[in-house]
């Protein structure tokens, strides 16, 4: 049988069954699987890698904060020790530790473990969109477009949804668009970063600035809005150039670079019923990814299920669907409740209730700030 369209890094004895099929070379993915491959412990399975994208070009990147040192740290292009919030009647410059803030290229990530996955004889890379997951016979099943079939004889993780999410159940949408600006003359403190600037007029949902020094004379700028709506495309640029001439006080830079994305925020989870597919990834953090992955692993290695090392407790969706409901219906005065909440409390318990990672006491702590309660 020829595979001609199937884009491989290296030969492969073809086989229809794997011991693991990860459909998904994304963060969740890959994060996972090179966890599973360097760990020494399953140099005697087989793994297939499936995804559409060969992921050959990335210019984006991920933020997030983090306790020590993480698994990629390697790969950590720049760090920050503290943040600025700023509010409608409040700012501050917080120091985050134990944490730090940082940011990984996507490149940078992508090309890491593509580059070590080349190097192992036991997985199979294929680049093909894939049609239908389902289980059968206590086995994964996954059907690619161009009519092939695969099995996992133990485990398929799915990090991806195969269809989009239907428009009346979207709750909010984060927006973001970003600029990479240099200033002829240093002009930024490389020690702090803004991980949320809320100081803006609140149109068509909540607006906030992000500004992540990479350079004294270079920053990378991004506005944000939480909103049900896409923006236009003009009124992002509008609200950059505004924010970078009427509160950052620049008036000399040239753009060298362009981000754009938007993120799904929703409560809901996405686990499977069968017990041979797992969902992974889901919509978290790349830091929330991290810590997925390596609870995956330890629950795989102490028989453990490995469906739940991949969710939280309940409470914890009631509060994403809290919280997404009264920024949704309350734009308006969305940047004071936001505010509020850096405000009353500690940023490291922030950090820990958004990594979900606080306790019931902390919980209330952090809905009592969001209601306007404390």
């Amino acid at each position: 049988m020829q595979h001609s369209s199937l884009y491989q890094y290296k030969p492969y004895n073809y086989s229809y069954s794997y011991d693991f099929v990860f459909a998904g070379a994304g963060v969740a993915g890959l994060s996972l699987l090179v966890r599973m491959l360097q760990s020494g412990l399953f140099n005697g399975f087989s793994f297939l890698l499936v995804d559409r994208d060969r992921k050959a070009s990335d210019n984006t990147h991920w933020c997030f904060w983090e306790r020590g040192r993480g698994y990629f740290e390697s790969l950590v292009a720049h760090r920050w020790q503290k943040t600025w919030i700023h509010g409608p009647g409040y700012s501050d410059c917080i120091p985050i530790a134990p944490y730090e803030y940082k940011m990984i290229r996507k490149n940078d990530f992508y090309r890491y473990c593509l580059d070590y996955i080349k190097t192992r004889d036991n997985v199979r890379l294929l680049f093909e969109p894939v049609r239908s997951i389902r289980q059968h016979n206590n086995r994964g099943v996954l059907h690619l477009e161009n009519g092939e079939r695969y099995e996992a004889a133990i485990k398929l993780f799915q990090s991806f949804q195969l269809q989009p999410t239907p428009a009346d159940r979207r709750i909010l949408l984060r927006h973001s668009s970003g600029w990479v600006i240099e200033t002829p003359s240093p002009q930024f403190d490389v020690s702090a970063n803004t991980m949320m600037d809320l100081r803006m007029p609140q149109q068509d949902g909540v607006n906030f600035m992000c500004t992540m020094p990479l350079a004294e004379n270079r920053v990378f700028i991004a506005s944000n809005l939480i909103s049900g709506k896409s923006p236009a495309e003009k009124a992002d640029d509008e609200r950059l150039s505004g924010y970078l001439r009427n509160n950052l006080c620049l008036s000399a830079y040239h753009v060298v670079d362009i981000e754009k994305r938007s993120t799904l925020m929703n409560s809901e989870s996405r686990q499977s019923t069968d017990r041979n597919i797992v969902h992974i990834g889901g919509r978290h953090s790349f830091g929330l990814i991290q810590e997925e992955s390596d609870a995956v692993l330890r629950a795989f290695l102490s028989n453990e299920d490995i469906g739940k090392a991949c969710s939280h407790p309940h409470r914890f969706r009631f509060y994403d669907k809290m919280m997404n409901e009264a920024l949704r219906h309350k734009h308006p005065s969305g940047a004071a409740h936001l505010t509020r909440i850096f405000r009353r409390n500690p940023v490291q318990r922030v950090f820990r209730f958004l990594d979900k990672q606080t306790t019931l006491t902390e919980d209330l702590q952090m809905m009592a700030s969001l209601l306007g309660l404390s």
